[in-house]
Order: C-alpha cells, then sequence, then structure tokens
C-alpha cells in the first residue's frame, strides 16, 4: 500500500509540470445512509448520528449498531473503537459513568462512581477516582483493576487525559505534579513524571521539555530508560523520528532534519518538512516552492506552483487542496510525488482508514458527503432526514 501525505494549494497562478485530468467521481453502486453526522472509521467502524443518538456501520455501510447510544463527552467529538472497544460516557443518575461496548453493541462491562475513564489502548484503559483516596488505575477488556498499576494523587482538579500507546510506551500526566512521564501498557511507571511536556515515543527516542538548571525551558530526546540521549537545546518543539530522521526548528523558523546522534544532517532552512517515507521528504522553500528530497538532501522534484505546500502527514492518505476566488480542492499524492486523484472535484477529502476517506464533492451539479475509496468513487453517501 502506498504512504500518502497531505498537501495544500493557495493558488492565484499556477503552472504544473504535470498533467492534470478532469475526474468526476461515480456514486454508483454507492450505499446511502440517513444521518445527521458522520465521524471517521476506526477498526473498521464508523460513529454515525441522527438526532441525539449515535449508531456505527461498518465498510460496506451497513448499520451494524442501531441509533441507541447517548455519547455524552467533552473530551471526544464522537465515539470510537479502540482495541475492540468503544467507550461510551453517560449519566447515572446524574453522576458520570462509562459503559464499554463491543462491535455489535453488546455491553462488556460499565464503570460507575468514578470520575473519568479513557477508551483503550495496548489492551489497557485508565480509570480516575476521587474520595478518601484519589488515584487512577488500569482496568483489563473485563473491566478489572490491573495490580500494581494504581498511582495517587492530590491535585482536586485533576482530569484524566487519554494518549495512544505507542513504540511500548504510554505517555502519562501526573495530576499532581501536573508533570509528563511514561507508563507500559498496563500503567506501571517507567520514566518519572518530571517533563514540562513530551510527545510519543517513535523508533525508541521521545522529544520532551524540561526545565533547566538556568530556567531555560528547552527540547530534547531520551530513550525508554529515560535517559537523555539529545541535547536539550532545541527551543521550538522538534518532530518524532521516522527513518531515522527527525525534524527541527531553529529560532528563525527555519527546518531541517537531525539523526539520532542529534547531528545536523540537512540544514534548517525550509518552511515545513514531512517526515520520511521510504527515504523520501516533502520540503517547503519559504514563499517559493515544494520540494521532493531524498535523504541526503538532494532534489527528485520540484512542484512549480505558486503557494503549494504540503500541510501534514496523516499516514496512508495524501490530500491537497488549493484555491481561487476563495473555493478549496483537494486530491491526493503519493509520498514519492505521484498524483493518483486530481484536485479539480474534491471540496474536501479526510485521512484514509480502512481504505475510505470521508470526502465532499460536487457530482452532477450536486453536492455529495460520505466515504470515497482510493480510486475516488463515493462508496458511502451521507443522505438527508427529509424532515
Amino acid at each position: 500500500m502506498r504512504l500518502l501525505l497531505i498537501l495544500m494549494l493557495n493558488i492565484i497562478f499556477f503552472d504544473f509540470s504535470y498533467s492534470q485530468t478532469d475526474f468526476t467521481p461515480s456514486t454508483d453502486g454507492s450505499v446511502v445512509i440517513v444521518a445527521d453526522k458522520l465521524g471517521d472509521f476506526q477498526e473498521g467502524m464508523c460513529p454515525v448520528k441522527k438526532g441525539e443518538k449515535w449508531g456505527f456501520i461498518d465498510i460496506g455501510g451497513k448499520l451494524v449498531i442501531d441509533f441507541t447510544l447517548d455519547f455524552n463527552s467533552f473530551d471526544f467529538e464522537y465515539p470510537f473503537f479502540s482495541d475492540g472497544i468503544c467507550m461510551i460516557p453517560y449519566s447515572d443518575n446524574g453522576h458520570k459513568a462509562f459503559k464499554y461496548i463491543d462491535k455489535t453493541g453488546k455491553t462488556i462491562f460499565n464503570v460507575k462512581n468514578i470520575v473519568g475513564a479513557t477508551p483503550f489502548t495496548g489492551g489497557f484503559a485508565r480509570i480516575m477516582v476521587k474520595g478518601k483516596k484519589n488515584r487512577i488505575y488500569s482496568i483489563d477488556k473485563n473491566g478489572k483493576e490491573v495490580k500494581g498499576t494504581s498511582i495517587p494523587f492530590k491535585a482536586f482538579a485533576a482530569q484524566l487525559k487519554y494518549f495512544k500507546y505507542s513504540d511500548g510506551m504510554l505517555k502519562y500526566l501526573d495530576p499532581t505534579a501536573n508533570l509528563y512521564g511514561y507508563i507500559n501498557n498496563k500503567g506501571k511507571i517507567l520514566i518519572k513524571p518530571e517533563y514540562e511536556e513530551a510527545e510519543a515515543f517513535s523508533e525508541g527516542l521521545a522529544a520532551v521539555k524540561a526545565v533547566l538548571g538556568t530556567g531555560e525551558r528547552k527540547w530534547g530526546y531520551i530513550d525508554k530508560n529515560g535517559k537523555k540521549v539529545i541535547d536539550f537545546i532545541y527551543t521550538n518543539k522538534p518532530g518524532n523520528f521516522a527513518e531515522g530522521k527527525a525534524q527541527v526548528t531553529d529560532k528563525d523558523d527555519k527546518t531541517g532534519f537531525i539523526d539520532k546522534n542529534g547531528d545536523v544532517v540537512i540544514e534548517t532552512k525550509y518552511a515545513w518538512c514531512s517526515s520520511f517515507k521510504n527515504g523520501m521528504a516533502y520540503v517547503e522553500i519559504p514563499f517559493k516552492e515544494t520540494l521532493l528530497i531524498d535523504t541526503t538532501g538532494a532534489q527528485l522534484q520540484k512542484f512549480n506552483i505558486k503557494g503549494f505546500h504540503i500541510r501534514y502527514d496523516v499516514g496512508d492518505s495524501a490530500n491537497y487542496v488549493y484555491s481561487t476566488g476563495g473555493s478549496y480542492r483537494w486530491g491526493l499524492i503519493t509520498y514519492d510525488g505521484k498524483i493518483t486523484l486530481p484536485y479539480q472535484s474534491f471540496e474536501y477529502i479526510g485521512p484514509f482508514s480502512d481504505g475510505l476517506a470521508q470526502a465532499r464533492a460536487f457530482v452532477n451539479k450536486k453536492r455529495v458527503h460520505g466515504f470515497i475509496n482510493k480510486e475516488g468513487n463515493f462508496i458511502i453517501i451521507k443522505g438527508e432526514n427529509k424532515f
């Protein structure tokens, strides 16, 4: 599967070095789901809302969990599945409660008399309890507390934060100290909370922000033992490592790449850089053009379009947007610079998951909203309620 990137073009004048052809998305054979709101696919399930109730469809557009779910959350826009389980916050006689359901909608277990809970990640979820003993602990997929995972805290206004398990480590916020550390997926502390900010681990390293003896606040990198491996010298937050390189931005807001020794291997001279994938990365020259480069910084391809720049990397999808007269259009491009969908027809394309992406387009002079495949054709369409 080719990895794709999202890119954005703000265009008044443009001159492609490659040809663009008209493309009209097809709606033939698509499934219509009548709903007021769509979420995004995760683990083959997409949340859909009708009125005040949520349900779920599968990748074929079939409603597999009916519109019966109340979802009362300030932390998440919509329910989603993680590790095969979906967390549903609800009110139990005015008190916070959470139920965890499977992909048929069946309740696996409920958690009550608590103040916070997280979705599952790495096989476990986190629970926060306040009372005589304020603590956070992990539960397994049966809702049972995992021994040895309880972490006490003192802060009355503390909140439970949800972070995803990554590279064998899970970032967590200590509510008492308001500092970040790392635990394993079962909740055992691996790196004590001592950082003002922290990023997820990637390729064995994590970027963290510490207060130095001078009082300065700087970013550096630590390994999974909490050992400093790259000095705390960065004012701006650096990126995650991919293929042995990470983006760093200097005080003049110019970006380049370092290796795992902290040595600059591609000069900090760009306005923006994507992560490396298969030895290639996109970089933006300020106010000029976007290039595709290799691991030495050598140019592989130039996009001769004024205002062309890649926005962000979302994994296996690549969207680019341009504007003329205030209207935006989106398309897809691969990590190695090949356009797979021209931009003319799409108002929006979201990240791909399970081979589908949420999209909006005009088809036969009618705005269509739903999910497309990587060929740009609608598989699922959001239908409107007549009333």
